[in-house]
């Protein structure tokens, strides 16, 4: 039935103009103007990513339980530019990036070190960065393949390391309730070849309907047509192997609309990057008797996307033919291919188009589409220190019959807590309900961003769990303090209720180290155990605060670094804790003296600073307009005021550390 082999060139073509037709609603919006901080973990999809095939399966990985974080993707186009610690300068990251929180540091370095994802590249980002066009992950997908005869999916699978569950058609057609156990089901070619059972396909519908996602192959593309009738109009068994010409045959990004130069707005689905040494086309390995897609019925251009296209097809090979799409179905998404990614080997088709079905193929695996059976609104929130924020939290039924679904939350900041109001829904068929999420966090909650995990679960038998992941910056907070330390002037400052960078030394006299020191101006002691220090500019260093480390109220602890550890031109320090949430950021400064001069907090703690004489593991003392002898005694009573109200007179806890090379 099937002979020879068939190279079909696709040229990539980025249209500099585009018109963007808007989003149909089901697939999530992107967002806009979004701060992520310096430290967040940034995975590249172009080539500064030494593996684009496993990458796909490490993303996987990070939203799969236990403990999923949150991912997020920076749509292209346009591509954006990024400062990391994988290049000397901000440069174009292509193909769609993808970003974690610094607060996902523990999953993604747990699956980082897992022996299939090792080589996988990971940056960070080394300034803080506002972006558009950001897309935030559901989760990864639970997938189903349909074993095929000639597409075989799970090849593929077992290349990117995704884990799936595998069925034949005829265990299927016996269990079709199997379907809804899966987020993604992959209908392999040939399929039932247009002839899918009932209870199969109308199970698929539903699924989809629900917000579930399902992929045809080639000739299964008649098992589309069957399910999903009316969306495209089928064309095949095509008669021979072709070979396209790369100047009529295009890959697009965004996706194309039927008939017209119009496209899509840029969507997860589209996102590729065409790597060197070809920029303009890659190839694709197809065979006889497959099916494409001739054309969209006049009622669903608006609802088709086209990935990819061709002018090469057909006895005469100058017939129109599209090769990859997708559209919308109730909350869900549909997909047809007419090739098959385990043919597209480096030797057949080259590295281009080796990459190119497989980028098609794995932004599908590592996304599910919003199921929308429960939501959070907003779906992040910042809260300051010592005080609470809300989310609504909206669930749909899980079932037919409308069973309680109870809810509870994990991931929370540490000594926050919770309440739901109420803890338990029943939601109605058709309907919905809500419930009031309040989270609260005390004074002494690190700063940083916490991803949390919102689970509701039915008490059917089995249950049912959905989740979402919603996001929960906390905020530094502060308390305004007067201080009359200048003649005939008041000068305002905040002193900050978390462990700051209170003392750099960049360019120290000749023969002396540099030297960082951290002060605690809270109430209360801190384990700096495991926390780390970075510098963001020049040869990015870092240092990590050995285990047992505690920082007693008022106290300092002093670190000195042998060589430029810190980079004298230019250079801003960071602060994370040991779960990789920012604490603490110095702004970005310059000191080429190699003097005894040092950038400081003064007075300590506070948000003021000054660049004055060094004041090493000390008090910092700035200069005032008031006679020495007063500064001496003011700041001396002050001082040991402070100190016996806080802790025995006896203990000495100012600690001394040197950073070995």
């Amino acid at each position: 039935m099937r002979s020879g082999l068939a190279l079909v060139t696709v040229l990539l073509l980025l249209a500099t103009v585009l018109t963007l037709l808007p989003s149909a609603s089901q697939i999530p919006s992107v967002e806009q103007d979004v701060v992520f901080r310096p430290g967040t973990f940034v995975i590249p999809m172009d080539e500064k990513q030494a593996d684009r095939i496993r990458v796909f399966g490490f993303v996987h990985a990070l939203g799969r339980s236990p403990n999923p974080i949150q991912v997020f993707r920076l749509m292209e186009p346009p591509d954006p530019a990024l400062s990391t610690d994988l290049t000397t300068s901000p440069k174009v990251f292509t193909g769609g990036p993808f970003l974690v929180n610094s607060s996902g540091s523990s999953k993604l370095n747990e699956v980082k070190n897992r022996p299939e994802f090792t080589q996988i590249t990971v940056g960070r980002l080394t300034a803080e960065q506002r972006f558009n066009n950001l897309f935030r992950l559901e989760g990864p997908t639970s997938i189903l393949v349909v074993k095929g005869l000639w597409g075989r999916t799970d090849m593929t699978l077992d290349e990117m390391k995704i884990p799936y569950d595998i069925t034949t058609r005829e265990d299927l057609a016996a269990n079709p309730g199997e379907i809804f156990d899966y987020s993604l089901i992959v209908v392999d070619c040939y399929g039932w070849s247009g002839s899918i059972p009932s209870q199969v396909a109308q199970n698929i519908r539903s699924h989809v309907d629900a917000g579930n996602e399902v992929i045809f192959t080639d000739i299964a593309l008649k098992d589309l047509d069957s399910t999903f009738s009316g969306y495209v109009n089928l064309w095949g068994p095509q008669p021979t192997d072709r070979v396209t010409n790369a100047t009529n045959t295009f890959v697009h990004n965004p996706p194309r609309k039927y008939g017209s130069s119009d496209h899509f707005s840029s969507e997860f689905q589209s996102q590729y990057h065409d790597p060197p040494p070809h920029t303009e086309g890659i190839s694709v390995f197809t065979e006889s008797a497959g099916y494409v897609v001739s054309s969209i019925p006049s009622t669903r251009v608006n609802d088709v996307r086209i990935l990819a296209d061709s002018e090469s097809y057909g006895a005469t090979g100058d017939q129109y033919a599209i090769l990859a799409f997708y559209f919308e179905y109730g909350d869900g998404i549909v997909e047809g291919v007419a090739f098959h990614p385990q043919q597209q080997t480096k030797f057949v088709v080259g590295e281009n188009g080796y990459y190119a079905v497989r980028q098609l193929y794995g932004n599908l695996f590592v996304h599910r589409p919003s199921t929308s059976l429960i939501r959070a609104t907003p779906s992040s929130a910042s809260v300051p220190q010592g005080t609470s924020t809300s989310f609504v939290i909206t669930v749909r039924p899980f079932d037919a019959s409308g069973t309680p679904v109870t809810l509870a939350a994990t991931g929370l900041p540490p000594e926050a807590s919770y309440t739901f109001a109420p803890s338990a829904l029943v939601p109605l068929p058709g309907g919905s309900a809500t419930s009031i999420f309040t989270v609260t966090v005390p004074p002494t909650t690190p700063n940083g961003t916490y991803t949390l995990n919102v689970t509701g679960t039915s008490s059917s038998t089995p249950p049912i769990a959905k989740w979402v992941l919603v996001m929960l910056t906390v905020g530094i907070s502060t308390e305004t303090a007067t201080s009359t330390q200048k003649t005939s002037a008041s000068t305002t400052f905040s002193i900050l209720k978390h462990v700051v960078i209170n003392e750099f030394e960049q360019s120290p006299p000749s023969g002396q180290p540099q030297f960082l020191e951290l002060f605690n101006p809270t109430s209360f002691a801190v384990d700096i155990s495991g926390w780390v220090i970075y510098t963001t500019h020049g040869d990015i260093g870092s240092y990590t605060v050995p285990s047992g480390t505690v920082l007693e109220p008022d106290d300092f602890w002093f670190l000195q670094f042998p060589g430029d550890f810190i980079d004298s031109q230019t250079d801003s320090l960071v602060l994370l804790n040991a779960q990789g949430q920012l604490v603490d950021q110095t702004p970005t400064k310059s000191d080429t003296a190699h003097g005894s001069a040092t950038w400081q907090r003064s007075p300590d703690g506070s948000d003021s600073w000054v660049f004055a004489t060094s004041t090493p593991n000390t008090m910092n003392v700035p200069e005032y307009s008031v006679p020495p002898f007063v500064i001496a005694v003011t700041v001396a009573a002050a001082f040991l005021a402070m100190r016996a109200s806080r802790r025995r007179p006896t203990e000495n806890r100012q600690t001394h550390m040197t950073c070995a090379d």
